[in-house]
């Protein structure tokens, strides 16, 4: 890795720091949504069992 990028990424580490620190509310947003796709995920096993054995 060059100094330059080196320097580069630095500076984007800094900038998007302070950018989700702004974006507080974004990041709630955006761990509410993960929450909820996690939810999904688990829930995803239990649907497939109860249409494989919706003939019981």
């Amino acid at each position: 890795m060059s100094p330059r990028m080196e320097a580069d990424m630095e500076e984007w580490i800094t900038l998007s720091r302070r950018r989700m620190q702004r974006s507080s509310i974004l990041q709630k947003v955006g761990e509410w949504g993960l929450t909820l796709k996690t939810a999904r995920r688990a829930c995803e096993p239990r649907r497939v069992r109860r249409m494989a054995g919706g003939a019981e």
